[in-house]
């Protein structure tokens, strides 16, 4: 059982890499941090630096693996780099008016 949940890991650790290359393609500056609960994506606004998130990677209740908000809610599947790239860049960017 340990065995999955280190696969699930290193699977983890490969996303958040991807997120984060995903993101600086879009013009965002990121920093993969290592904390007490984990690894953490830390995403800034190159524009407007007050404008950053900490994304991090968990597994919910029933094992499944998703990309979480800092204040616990979930943003995309483990799976789905993209589509958390674009929700991420949509609450990041700045807003007219």
């Amino acid at each position: 059982m340990m065995t999955v949940y280190v696969a699930a890991v290193q699977v983890a650790i490969e996303r958040l890499a991807a997120l984060a290359d995903d993101l600086a393609e879009r013009g965002f500056a990121t920093q993969i941090k290592k904390v007490d609960r984990g690894l953490r994506l830390h995403v800034v606004n190159r524009t407007v630096r007050q404008l950053s998130e900490d994304v991090w990677a968990g597994p919910t209740v029933d094992g499944l693996w998703w990309f979480w908000w800092s204040w616990g809610e979930p943003i995309a599947g483990i799976d789905h780099v993209d589509a958390a790239a674009l929700k991420i860049a949509h609450v990041l960017a700045p807003r007219n008016g």
